[in-house]
Protein backbone atom coordinates (compact mmCIF):
# COMPACT_ATOMS: atom_id res chain seq x y z
CA UNK A 1 0.00 0.00 0.00
CA UNK A 2 1.33 3.22 -1.26
CA UNK A 3 0.63 6.22 1.29
CA UNK A 4 1.28 9.66 0.36
CA UNK A 5 2.56 11.69 2.77
CA UNK A 6 0.86 15.17 3.26
CA UNK A 7 3.78 17.79 2.92
CA UNK A 8 2.76 20.11 0.51
CA UNK A 9 -0.93 21.58 0.55
CA UNK A 10 -3.76 23.05 -1.58
CA UNK A 11 -6.95 24.10 0.16
CA UNK A 12 -10.32 22.01 -0.97
CA UNK A 13 -13.13 24.13 -0.35
CA UNK A 14 -16.15 21.76 0.28
CA UNK A 15 -19.87 21.56 0.61
CA UNK A 16 -21.76 25.35 0.96
CA UNK A 17 -21.29 25.50 4.56
CA UNK A 18 -21.39 29.58 6.17
CA UNK A 19 -17.89 30.35 7.31
CA UNK A 20 -17.43 31.42 10.88
CA UNK A 21 -15.45 34.66 11.98
CA UNK A 22 -12.49 35.25 9.23
CA UNK A 23 -13.19 32.16 7.31
CA UNK A 24 -15.11 33.83 4.44
CA UNK A 25 -18.58 33.80 3.45
CA UNK A 26 -21.96 31.88 3.62
CA UNK A 27 -24.27 30.09 0.78
CA UNK A 28 -23.92 33.09 -1.37
CA UNK A 29 -20.07 32.01 -2.07
CA UNK A 30 -22.13 28.98 -3.90
CA UNK A 31 -23.97 31.14 -5.77
CA UNK A 32 -27.44 29.76 -4.20
CA UNK A 33 -30.37 31.72 -5.37
CA UNK A 34 -33.04 32.88 -2.80
CA UNK A 35 -34.84 30.06 -1.27
CA UNK A 36 -38.23 29.94 -2.58
CA UNK A 37 -41.48 28.98 -0.14
CA UNK A 38 -41.61 25.08 -0.30
CA UNK A 39 -44.91 23.56 -2.12
CA UNK A 40 -47.02 21.08 -0.13
CA UNK A 41 -47.89 18.08 -2.45
CA UNK A 42 -48.55 14.40 -2.53
CA UNK A 43 -46.67 11.70 -4.62
CA UNK A 44 -46.39 7.90 -4.03
CA UNK A 45 -43.29 7.35 -2.09
CA UNK A 46 -40.37 4.65 -3.51
CA UNK A 47 -37.22 3.20 -1.83
CA UNK A 48 -33.92 4.93 -2.82
CA UNK A 49 -31.09 3.39 -3.55
CA UNK A 50 -28.66 4.91 -0.95
CA UNK A 51 -29.01 6.14 2.72
CA UNK A 52 -28.04 9.49 4.03
CA UNK A 53 -24.61 9.88 4.73
CA UNK A 54 -23.28 8.52 1.89
CA UNK A 55 -22.45 4.58 1.31
CA UNK A 56 -21.52 1.73 3.31
CA UNK A 57 -17.36 1.28 3.53
CA UNK A 58 -16.09 0.20 0.10
CA UNK A 59 -19.32 1.46 -2.11
CA UNK A 60 -18.99 4.03 -4.52
CA UNK A 61 -20.78 6.85 -4.12
CA UNK A 62 -22.36 9.06 -7.15
CA UNK A 63 -22.33 12.63 -8.24
CA UNK A 64 -25.39 14.69 -10.31
CA UNK A 65 -23.24 17.20 -12.40
CA UNK A 66 -26.00 20.32 -13.84
CA UNK A 67 -25.91 20.15 -17.05
CA UNK A 68 -28.14 23.27 -17.89
CA UNK A 69 -27.24 26.93 -16.48
CA UNK A 70 -29.80 26.16 -13.89
CA UNK A 71 -30.63 23.65 -11.72
CA UNK A 72 -34.19 23.25 -10.21
CA UNK A 73 -34.58 21.26 -6.95
CA UNK A 74 -37.21 20.39 -5.63
CA UNK A 75 -38.82 19.59 -2.01
CA UNK A 76 -39.97 16.01 -3.17
CA UNK A 77 -40.76 14.41 -6.46
CA UNK A 78 -43.62 15.64 -8.42
CA UNK A 79 -44.00 18.78 -6.60
CA UNK A 80 -45.55 21.53 -9.15
CA UNK A 81 -42.60 24.03 -8.55
CA UNK A 82 -38.95 24.01 -7.21
CA UNK A 83 -38.13 25.11 -4.25
CA UNK A 84 -34.64 25.74 -4.87
CA UNK A 85 -32.67 27.05 -8.03
CA UNK A 86 -29.00 26.77 -8.76
CA UNK A 87 -26.75 28.06 -10.62
CA UNK A 88 -24.46 26.27 -13.26
CA UNK A 89 -21.71 27.35 -12.52
CA UNK A 90 -21.64 28.82 -10.15
CA UNK A 91 -19.86 32.42 -8.94
CA UNK A 92 -17.29 32.29 -5.89
CA UNK A 93 -18.35 35.84 -4.11
CA UNK A 94 -15.95 38.11 -4.11
CA UNK A 95 -14.64 36.87 -7.20
CA UNK A 96 -15.10 35.98 -10.30
CA UNK A 97 -14.43 32.17 -10.16
CA UNK A 98 -16.85 29.81 -11.30
CA UNK A 99 -17.21 26.16 -10.28
CA UNK A 100 -19.19 23.51 -11.88
CA UNK A 101 -22.56 22.93 -10.27
CA UNK A 102 -21.90 19.03 -8.58
CA UNK A 103 -23.62 17.72 -5.70
CA UNK A 104 -23.93 14.33 -3.59
CA UNK A 105 -26.61 11.55 -4.64
CA UNK A 106 -27.86 10.19 -1.64
CA UNK A 107 -30.86 8.11 -3.55
CA UNK A 108 -32.37 7.21 -6.92
CA UNK A 109 -35.76 6.07 -7.83
CA UNK A 110 -36.89 4.50 -10.77
CA UNK A 111 -39.13 6.70 -11.90
CA UNK A 112 -36.46 9.76 -12.64
CA UNK A 113 -36.15 11.75 -9.41
CA UNK A 114 -32.84 11.74 -7.88
CA UNK A 115 -32.34 12.60 -3.83
CA UNK A 116 -28.78 14.87 -3.42
CA UNK A 117 -27.53 16.69 -0.66
CA UNK A 118 -27.75 20.30 -0.85
CA UNK A 119 -24.79 22.52 0.10
CA UNK A 120 -26.46 24.09 3.24
CA UNK A 121 -25.64 24.75 6.71
CA UNK A 122 -24.34 24.17 9.57
CA UNK A 123 -25.76 20.59 8.15
CA UNK A 124 -26.95 20.31 4.27
CA UNK A 125 -30.60 19.09 3.30
CA UNK A 126 -32.23 16.80 0.82
CA UNK A 127 -33.40 17.77 -2.30
CA UNK A 128 -34.54 16.30 -5.57
CA UNK A 129 -33.92 16.79 -9.05
CA UNK A 130 -34.62 15.19 -12.16
CA UNK A 131 -32.58 12.85 -13.77
CA UNK A 132 -32.70 14.98 -17.23
CA UNK A 133 -30.75 17.75 -15.59
CA UNK A 134 -27.46 16.41 -14.36
CA UNK A 135 -25.42 13.92 -15.44
CA UNK A 136 -24.46 11.19 -12.58
CA UNK A 137 -21.20 9.89 -12.14
CA UNK A 138 -19.59 7.44 -10.25
CA UNK A 139 -16.74 8.04 -7.27
CA UNK A 140 -14.49 6.06 -5.44
CA UNK A 141 -13.13 8.47 -3.29
CA UNK A 142 -14.06 9.05 0.42
CA UNK A 143 -12.15 11.25 2.76
CA UNK A 144 -12.69 11.06 6.42
CA UNK A 145 -11.14 13.82 9.26
CA UNK A 146 -10.82 13.12 12.91
CA UNK A 147 -10.88 15.61 14.67
CA UNK A 148 -9.93 14.89 17.93
CA UNK A 149 -6.71 12.85 16.29
CA UNK A 150 -6.17 15.29 14.14
CA UNK A 151 -6.01 13.34 11.34
CA UNK A 152 -7.12 12.81 7.88
CA UNK A 153 -7.58 9.50 5.79
CA UNK A 154 -8.32 9.57 2.07
CA UNK A 155 -9.65 6.41 0.61
CA UNK A 156 -10.18 4.91 -2.59
CA UNK A 157 -12.91 2.36 -2.01
CA UNK A 158 -11.66 0.52 1.65
CA UNK A 159 -7.39 1.31 0.92
CA UNK A 160 -6.16 3.95 1.67
CA UNK A 161 -4.71 6.46 -0.31
CA UNK A 162 -3.42 8.79 2.34
CA UNK A 163 -3.03 9.41 5.58
CA UNK A 164 -1.60 12.45 8.00
CA UNK A 165 -1.94 15.20 10.67
CA UNK A 166 -4.14 17.75 9.66
CA UNK A 167 -4.25 21.13 12.01
CA UNK A 168 -8.12 21.93 13.76
CA UNK A 169 -7.46 24.36 15.49
CA UNK A 170 -9.37 26.94 13.90
CA UNK A 171 -12.06 24.16 13.81
CA UNK A 172 -13.18 23.08 17.47
CA UNK A 173 -16.77 24.08 16.97
CA UNK A 174 -17.11 22.00 13.34
CA UNK A 175 -20.03 19.97 13.71
CA UNK A 176 -19.49 16.34 12.79
CA UNK A 177 -21.17 15.37 9.54
CA UNK A 178 -21.26 14.37 6.06
CA UNK A 179 -19.90 16.69 3.06
CA UNK A 180 -18.63 16.45 0.18
CA UNK A 181 -15.82 18.62 -2.35
CA UNK A 182 -17.13 21.80 -3.61
CA UNK A 183 -13.85 24.20 -4.90
CA UNK A 184 -10.27 23.57 -4.73
CA UNK A 185 -8.01 26.35 -4.21
CA UNK A 186 -4.62 26.42 -3.20
CA UNK A 187 -2.56 26.81 -0.22
CA UNK A 188 0.86 25.45 1.12
CA UNK A 189 -0.31 24.12 4.86
CA UNK A 190 -2.26 21.31 5.95
CA UNK A 191 -4.94 22.59 7.83
CA UNK A 192 -8.58 22.58 8.62
CA UNK A 193 -10.39 26.04 8.97
CA UNK A 194 -13.61 27.29 10.47
CA UNK A 195 -15.11 26.23 7.58
CA UNK A 196 -15.99 22.75 7.90
CA UNK A 197 -15.90 22.21 3.84
CA UNK A 198 -11.79 23.47 4.15
CA UNK A 199 -8.67 21.01 4.31
CA UNK A 200 -5.53 21.31 3.30
CA UNK A 201 -4.29 18.08 1.21
CA UNK A 202 -1.20 17.12 -0.82
CA UNK A 203 -1.29 18.15 -4.59
CA UNK A 204 -1.25 14.85 -5.87
CA UNK A 205 -4.75 14.64 -4.39
CA UNK A 206 -6.33 17.94 -4.99
CA UNK A 207 -5.86 17.00 -8.87
CA UNK A 208 -7.24 13.52 -8.31
CA UNK A 209 -10.28 14.05 -5.87
CA UNK A 210 -13.05 15.21 -7.97
CA UNK A 211 -15.85 17.69 -6.91
CA UNK A 212 -18.23 15.36 -5.26
CA UNK A 213 -16.84 13.96 -3.32
CA UNK A 214 -17.89 12.95 0.00
CA UNK A 215 -16.19 13.68 3.42
CA UNK A 216 -17.14 12.22 6.86
CA UNK A 217 -16.27 14.36 9.82
CA UNK A 218 -15.70 13.33 13.07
Amino acid sequence: MRVVPILTASILVLGCAACGAGGGGGPGDLGLAPTLPAVTTTSVAQTTTTARGGTKPGEVSQTARAQFSRLAVYGRPDAPAPFRVLANPWTVRGSHTKVPQILLVEGRRADGWIRVLLPDTPKGRDGWVRAFDVRVTRVPYRVRIDRAAHRINVLERTRVIARGPIAVAAARHVEPGHYYLRRVISSRRSRMTANPYVYGLVPQLSSRLPLGTPVDVA
